[in-house]
């Protein structure tokens, strides 16, 4: 499989300004390939105007639970595995492997950073050996997310805020470990919002890739509210059927599942039944993804769904 981890936000270049050059370190075990950020000159559309480069996500630290947490695989395809190293770092050699939906993982409490990257120690049958931070995620089963008092409020704090665009509010309420990933729908790349954007989300100019449209192959591009804020109004402002870790889903050609990537995030997902009566193909899905970070559940997905010939 392929030991790197993919940075899926793209383009906008920032008018009069210079990124800062650094570099992403290359992950292990991750299906995306980090992005190095370089200094990059501004340039101009067609129009003659400068668009903004969309900041390049960065990780948040993984916190380690001394009192024997378990953690889970994520970001791992379905049918790859996790290699485990040693040493720390892709130039490690395989030890072992975790399969991408593993769970119960246990962590030695060992950390450390190669760059910008943080390796934890995993202590798996067998073998012990390192992995991406990225790669994991704190194990909350889906009984037990779904149990949780505390995942409404947070899905209705983060609704209130969408609605009154206030991005500030947000901040507080997403995965500050990886932002906001975002999937125009299910089966285009996820976009990654980093949390430092977050308090401009509404505001800001910058346009990111959003994938392309099935139909035609068109590409999707543009800010956020331009192109994601009309498809979250239109479900989350709709008074829609709300699930637990389960889909609901109107007439469509296509399979409609949680991407497999994202197997062991839970996840409540907002139904906006068909609007035209005849057609059966305009309704909507919106599935928010949960993470937990030193126990405490974040919004860290937004994946949307909707009716295909």
């Amino acid at each position: 499989m392929t030991d790197s981890r993919t940075m899926s936000a793209n383009g906008p270049r920032r008018l009069g300004v210079l990124l800062l050059a650094s570099l992403l370190l290359a992950c292990s075990g991750c299906t995306r390939s980090a992005v190095p950020l370089t200094l990059v000159p501004e340039t101009s559309t067609p129009g003659g105007l400068a668009t903004p480069i969309p900041p390049t996500p960065t990780l948040g630290s993984l916190v380690i639970n001394p009192s024997g947490a378990t953690y889970a695989v994520v970001w791992v395809l379905p049918g790859e595995a996790l290699p485990l190293r040693q040493p720390a770092g892709v130039a490690g050699a395989p030890v072992g492997s975790l399969p991408a939906d593993a769970r119960g993982v246990r962590l030695s409490g060992n950390s450390l950073y190669l760059g910008s990257s943080q390796w934890v120690e995993v202590a798996s049958p067998g073998a012990t050996g390192w992995v991406n931070s990225w790669n994991l995620t704190e194990d909350v089963s889906p009984a037990e997310s779904c149990a949780d008092s505390r995942v409404p409020d947070l899905l209705r704090s983060f609704a209130h805020a969408i609605d009154n665009r206030n991005g500030l509010a947000l901040v507080s309420l997403i995965s500050a470990r990886r932002g906001l990933v975002i999937r125009h729908d299910w089966w285009n790349p996820e976009v990654i919002l980093p949390a430092s954007f977050i308090p401009e989300l509404f505001v800001s100019p910058t346009e990111w890739e959003w994938g392309m449209e099935r139909a035609g192959e068109m590409p999707i591009q543009g800010t956020f509210p331009a192109v994601m804020l009309p498809l979250v109004d239109d479900v989350l402002g709709s008074d829609p059927e709300v699930t637990c870790n389960s889909l609901r889903a109107g007439t469509t050609a296509e399979t409609v599942r949680w991407p497999g990537e994202y197997t062991n995030l839970n996840f409540y997902a907002y139904y906006r039944p068909d609007r035209q009566l005849g057609t059966g193909f305009s309704w909507r899905t919106c599935a928010i993804g949960i993470e937990y970070v030193d126990g405490r559940p974040y919004v860290a997905v937004l994946v949307f769904f909707r009716g295909e010939i």
